[in-house]
Protein backbone atom coordinates (compact mmCIF):
# COMPACT_ATOMS: atom_id res chain seq x y z
CA UNK A 1 0.00 0.00 0.00
CA UNK A 2 2.40 2.69 0.88
CA UNK A 3 4.29 1.62 -2.57
CA UNK A 4 1.12 2.92 -4.23
CA UNK A 5 1.14 5.92 -2.49
CA UNK A 6 4.97 6.90 -3.31
CA UNK A 7 3.49 6.44 -6.69
CA UNK A 8 0.59 8.40 -6.85
CA UNK A 9 1.91 11.15 -5.05
CA UNK A 10 5.47 10.93 -7.22
CA UNK A 11 3.00 11.15 -10.46
CA UNK A 12 1.16 13.95 -9.06
CA UNK A 13 4.10 15.89 -8.12
CA UNK A 14 5.28 15.48 -11.23
CA UNK A 15 2.10 16.49 -13.24
CA UNK A 16 2.70 19.69 -11.52
CA UNK A 17 6.47 20.03 -12.36
CA UNK A 18 5.30 21.99 -15.92
CA UNK A 19 3.46 24.32 -14.12
CA UNK A 20 7.20 25.47 -11.99
CA UNK A 21 9.37 28.39 -12.96
CA UNK A 22 11.79 27.74 -16.05
CA UNK A 23 11.67 27.09 -19.81
CA UNK A 24 8.08 25.91 -21.18
CA UNK A 25 9.21 23.60 -23.66
CA UNK A 26 8.69 23.92 -27.24
CA UNK A 27 5.16 25.24 -28.41
CA UNK A 28 3.31 26.23 -30.97
CA UNK A 29 1.39 29.72 -31.12
CA UNK A 30 -1.81 29.14 -32.16
CA UNK A 31 -3.42 32.64 -32.37
CA UNK A 32 -1.76 36.00 -31.36
CA UNK A 33 -3.10 39.76 -30.99
CA UNK A 34 -3.56 43.10 -28.21
CA UNK A 35 -6.08 44.29 -26.38
CA UNK A 36 -7.70 47.85 -27.94
CA UNK A 37 -8.43 49.06 -24.50
CA UNK A 38 -4.97 48.84 -22.74
CA UNK A 39 -1.31 47.30 -23.69
CA UNK A 40 -1.49 43.95 -23.15
CA UNK A 41 -1.04 41.26 -25.85
CA UNK A 42 -1.78 37.65 -25.84
CA UNK A 43 -1.20 34.69 -27.71
CA UNK A 44 -2.63 31.07 -27.24
CA UNK A 45 -0.18 28.49 -27.51
CA UNK A 46 -0.59 24.79 -27.89
CA UNK A 47 0.03 23.66 -24.09
CA UNK A 48 -0.65 25.37 -20.65
CA UNK A 49 2.33 26.61 -18.74
CA UNK A 50 2.20 28.95 -15.68
CA UNK A 51 2.15 28.77 -11.96
CA UNK A 52 -0.66 26.68 -10.44
CA UNK A 53 -3.16 29.86 -9.68
CA UNK A 54 -2.79 31.19 -13.63
CA UNK A 55 -1.86 28.18 -15.74
CA UNK A 56 -3.23 28.57 -18.74
CA UNK A 57 -2.34 28.02 -23.03
CA UNK A 58 -2.84 31.94 -23.13
CA UNK A 59 0.19 34.49 -21.74
CA UNK A 60 0.06 37.97 -21.54
CA UNK A 61 2.69 40.69 -21.59
CA UNK A 62 2.69 44.26 -21.76
CA UNK A 63 3.45 46.25 -25.19
CA UNK A 64 3.88 49.70 -23.48
CA UNK A 65 8.01 49.31 -23.72
CA UNK A 66 10.30 49.17 -26.71
CA UNK A 67 10.92 45.63 -25.42
CA UNK A 68 7.47 44.94 -25.59
CA UNK A 69 6.46 45.95 -29.12
CA UNK A 70 9.88 43.97 -30.55
CA UNK A 71 8.62 40.60 -28.29
CA UNK A 72 4.86 41.46 -30.63
CA UNK A 73 6.76 41.94 -33.48
CA UNK A 74 9.18 38.31 -33.00
CA UNK A 75 6.47 36.79 -32.08
CA UNK A 76 4.23 37.90 -34.94
CA UNK A 77 6.53 37.03 -37.36
CA UNK A 78 7.05 33.39 -35.73
CA UNK A 79 3.53 32.94 -35.47
CA UNK A 80 3.27 33.71 -39.28
CA UNK A 81 6.43 31.72 -40.45
CA UNK A 82 4.81 28.77 -38.16
CA UNK A 83 7.74 28.61 -36.17
CA UNK A 84 7.98 26.83 -32.08
CA UNK A 85 8.59 29.29 -29.58
CA UNK A 86 9.95 28.09 -25.83
CA UNK A 87 9.15 30.58 -23.15
CA UNK A 88 10.67 31.26 -19.68
CA UNK A 89 7.96 31.37 -17.38
CA UNK A 90 8.11 33.04 -13.48
CA UNK A 91 6.56 31.80 -10.35
CA UNK A 92 4.41 34.82 -10.43
CA UNK A 93 1.15 35.70 -12.94
CA UNK A 94 0.59 38.78 -14.92
CA UNK A 95 -0.11 41.78 -12.99
CA UNK A 96 -2.36 43.60 -14.98
CA UNK A 97 -4.78 40.07 -15.14
CA UNK A 98 -3.66 37.93 -12.33
CA UNK A 99 -5.90 34.95 -14.20
CA UNK A 100 -3.07 34.45 -17.16
CA UNK A 101 0.64 33.65 -16.70
CA UNK A 102 2.93 36.06 -18.46
CA UNK A 103 7.06 35.39 -19.82
CA UNK A 104 10.48 36.95 -19.30
CA UNK A 105 11.96 35.88 -22.17
CA UNK A 106 11.27 33.34 -24.93
CA UNK A 107 13.08 31.75 -27.74
CA UNK A 108 11.99 30.76 -31.23
CA UNK A 109 12.72 27.83 -33.92
CA UNK A 110 11.57 26.09 -36.77
CA UNK A 111 8.88 23.77 -36.35
CA UNK A 112 9.75 20.22 -36.21
CA UNK A 113 6.63 17.83 -37.09
CA UNK A 114 4.57 20.56 -38.07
Amino acid sequence: MKKGTYVLLGALMGSNSVLAAGMSGWSQINKIGCHVNDSTCYMIISKAVGPYECASKSLRWDSSSAGGRQTLSLLTEAFMQRKEASFYIPDSCYNEDPRYPTFDYFSVRPCRGC
